[in-house]
């Protein structure tokens, strides 16, 4: 759990950063919610029928769930993946959008978080040979990940990216 706690901390360090430079006060910098207990992803877990991906999971039990992470985009937590949420509902109206041109059927992805501004949808691969990969959809494939490992790190990279954009 020690690298997902280095990875939150370092996800809040750089919205710090990008906090003092956003002058007019366009995103919001809302910390992550306390984790989840091995109770509340158990719940998840029998309420989708499955179990879910461990990086995720782990991730989950430090943050479990954390609205507006990066400029609109929220990640889910575990009321927001089994309840009707307005992050859930958003999540399920984007991927209704765009199932029919994607490579798999619903039951095989998870919704993870959504911009709340824009398109963008990530999902995680519940099912078949690429389980596990998060992909970043945006009316179409953007970017597809190995692991919720892989696409948290590129989080911490887009912001550093940002912030170093904002300091020229």
């Amino acid at each position: 759990m020690d690298k997902w706690n280095n990875y939150v901390s370092e996800i809040n360090k750089l919205r710090n950063e990008l906090r003092e430079y956003d002058i007019n006060q366009l995103y919001l910098y809302p910390p992550c919610n306390d984790g989840a207990t091995d109770s509340d992803i158990k719940n998840v877990e029998t309420f989708l029928g499955y179990q879910l991906d461990s990086d995720y999971k782990e991730f989950l039990k430090v943050a479990n769930g954390w609205n507006y992470y990066s400029q609109f985009a929220s990640l889910f937590g575990t009321e927001d993946l089994i309840s009707k949420s307005s992050l859930h509902n958003r999540g399920n109206d984007l991927l209704e959008g765009i199932i029919d041109y994607i490579e798999y059927e619903k039951k095989d992805l998870l919704p993870i978080s959504v911009d709340e501004a824009n398109i963008d949808l990530f999902v995680i691969v519940v099912n078949g040979s690429d389980k596990g990969n998060v992909i970043w959809y945006a009316g179409y494939e953007v970017e597809r990940y190995s692991s919720f490992e892989e696409y948290i790190i590129d989080v911490i990279r887009l912001l550093k990216i940002s912030l170093e954009k904002e300091k020229k």
